[in-house]
Order: structure tokens, then C-alpha cells, then sequence
């Protein structure tokens, strides 16, 4: 975040085009100004939440994101059923705060699979490579693709 930043590159303490040391503090005390990251101790979407809503209350904070998705305990429920629940307690999270909620899900690495589609390695971004792709899919918010717009009023 600090090389988005500023648009220098950390790199090693010998190269030439290095961030300078003030550069980075700098930067790294933007980043603290500007980005919370939260680690809840048991990694439940109830604390995830409860998290997001002290983080929007306390410092105002509009966009949240669930990075990654899967790290999030589902215990007790099948996956299938706890990724439904999940996406319609964050778009309802979203719709009620009127903030914006990205989830991301990291597909599997590439795969070499000889005899599967002609022996070629299958693509890391193929969208079916995904776990829990399809649930994404379902209504959420009264659309088939859940946007925090479909919650705010039609001007």
C-alpha cells in the first residue's frame, strides 16, 4: 500500500530506485489513516461484522473487505449453505449502513490435468475453479447480483 501510494518501489536496501526511509513512514502513516485491518479471534462472520460496524461508527469507514472469504469459520453449517448466509448478512450489512462490501475469493492454482481439456494446465481465473461460485449467484438485496445500489432510493 505505501508503493500504491507514493508510486516508489520499497525494493532491496542496495537499489538505486529504493523509497526513501521518510517516503515510507510517510506513506505508512497514511495508510494507518486511511485502512483498518481487523483479525478477529475466532474468524466468525458474527465478528466480522461486529468489527466492520465499530470500524464504521468509530472512523466512518464506507468500503469493507472480506479478503479472503474462505478464511472465515462456517463451522456447523455445510458450505453451501453458510456462503448463502454470508453474502446475504453482508449485503444486508451493506444495504442498512449504505456502505460498499467487497468479497474475494481466490481461486485454486492452476492444475495440470492430462487428457482434460487437451492436457493443457486449467486456467487459475476460470470462474468454475472457485469454491462456492455458484452460491454468488443467488438473489441477494432483490437482484441476481447483489450492487449497493439496488439499496439506495431511485433519484
Amino acid at each position: 500500500l505505501a508503493s500504491i501510494h507514493n508510486g516508489l518501489r520499497l525494493g532491496l536496501p542496495d537499489e538505486d530506485d529504493r523509497m526513501p526511509y521518510q517516503d515510507f513512514k510517510d506513506s505508512c502513516n497514511w495508510v494507518d489513516k486511511h485502512y483498518s485491518f481487523i483479525n478477529p479471534p475466532n474468524n466468525t462472520l458474527a465478528e466480522v461484522l461486529q468489527l466492520w460496524q465499530i470500524s464504521l461508527t468509530q472512523k466512518g469507514s464506507k468500503v469493507f473487505v472480506l479478503d479472503p472469504y474462505s478464511k472465515v469459520n462456517w463451522e456447523g453449517e455445510n458450505e453451501h449453505q453458510f456462503i448463502r448466509r454470508m453474502l446475504n448478512e453482508l449485503g444486508e450489512f451493506a444495504c442498512r449502513n449504505r456502505v460498499t462490501v467487497f468479497v474475494v475469493a481466490h481461486p485454486r492454482k492452476m492444475e495440470f490435468q492430462p487428457g482434460k481439456q487437451g492436457g493443457r494446465p486449467m486456467e487459475s481465473g476460470s470462474r468454475s475453479r472457485c469454491s462456492g461460485r455458484a452460491e454468488a449467484r443467488q438473489p441477494c438485496c432483490g437482484s441476481s447480483e447483489y450492487r449497493v445500489t439496488d439499496c439506495l432510493p431511485r433519484q
